[in-house]
């Protein structure tokens, strides 16, 4: 371990001075696992994305039992909704249907209201 967080601190100062080459970016990339949390620096020159993509889901639910029959997922939330609305259609007055954003953790539904829910 000691010896990553060395070369850690050698690309650091590579990137630093500008003169890092493609092969070391490439090595920071395959070192990402190793870098703090908090350490924008190497986390950036890794490629790593400051926010995690965001996830939603869509959620059908028969309107009897509250038994969730149906989930997808999507990366963009109009997509979601469209989606969760097309559902919601063509299943009738049988089911209803939630789009919920995943919480930090990827988690559904655990705290605040779904972002849409049909009538």
């Amino acid at each position: 371990m000691e010896n990553i967080k060395e070369r850690l601190e050698y690309l650091r100062q590579e990137l630093r001075a500008e003169r890092i080459s493609c092969g070391e970016l490439i090595e920071l990339q395959g070192l990402a696992e190793h870098i703090e949390p908090d350490d924008v620096e190497l986390l950036e020159a890794a490629g790593v994305p400051e926010f995690p993509e965001q996830k939603y889901g869509v959620f059908t639910y028969h309107l009897a039992t509250d038994e969730c029959v149906d989930c997808e997922y999507h990366d963009n939330k109009q997509e979601a909704i469209v989606s969760a609305d097309v559902i919601s259609e063509n299943m009738g007055g049988d089911v209803y249907v939630e789009v919920w954003k995943a919480d930090p953790d990827g988690l559904w539904g655990n705290s605040g209201e779904p972002l849409w829910k049909s009538d």
